[in-house]
């Protein structure tokens, strides 16, 4: 018995594939583009360097608030803080969001800060990671100023701030974040480990040392 010739001119189609009489051939149907372009385009002179990413987002807040930018970055970041004191990766992001950066870029930057969660980061770690490290010569002026100023590890901000001079007492409180005014009963409790993050902010802001020494003198006020 012999198959008929018209069996293998008959034309049908198994997965997208054609079989034809003289064998196995690709259909003619439209297959998927490979996308071109498809990695994000930095524009020319865009920052890419881990040093250069974090410089940029200091520039942008240096512009806006001079030599405190480390100080109102750290309110910035703190104004979203968790009750775990973390911040959100998106709103992270927001923030650091700049003309002067591709938003992936930021986006790159904020997610390598992030805790086990993926979603957070810690803030403190954040600032470590923005703010210059600070020199051994400027830590040791913020130690001497601690130990003119305070005793143990907590400091009366109240009795403090009343030793200062009233433009400086005005700055250190609204650096605090505390309302101007404080009544003489108020016990707000300004731990070490807070002083030396906000005075590590200052340093930042400081190019230099005679600047950021003769700072810290009017921190001490009168003592």
């Amino acid at each position: 018995m012999t198959t008929p010739l018209e069996h293998y001119n008959k034309r049908t189609e198994i997965s997208g594939l054609a079989l034809q009489k003289d064998g196995l051939e690709p259909r003619n149907v439209n297959m998927p583009q490979v996308a071109q372009n498809v990695a994000p385009q930095l524009r020319a002179g865009a920052p890419t360097s881990l040093v250069d990413v974090k410089e940029s987002i200091a520039n942008t807040y240096r512009e806006q608030f001079g030599n405190r930018v480390f100080i109102d970055l750290r309110r910035c970041l703190e104004e979203f803080a968790q009750a775990d004191g973390t911040i959100t990766i998106k709103d992270m992001e927001r923030i650091f969001a700049s003309n002067h950066l591709p938003k992936f870029t930021v986006g790159i930057y904020c997610k390598q800060l992030a805790t086990m969660a993926k979603d957070r980061a810690q803030i403190i770690k954040v600032m470590e990671s923005l703010r210059p490290s600070i020199p051994n010569k400027r830590m040791l002026a913020i130690s001497r100023t601690w130990d003119r100023i305070a005793s143990g590890d907590g400091l009366l901000v109240v009795e403090w701030t009343a030793s200062l001079d009233p433009a400086i007492r005005g700055e250190v409180t609204n650096d605090l974040g505390l309302p101007e005014g404080l009544p003489p009963t108020a016990k707000v409790l300004l731990q070490k480990a807070s002083f030396y993050d906000y005075a590590q902010d200052l340093s930042a802001g400081f190019d230099y040392d005679t600047d950021f020494d003769a700072y810290m003198n009017l921190l001490c006020g009168g003592n």
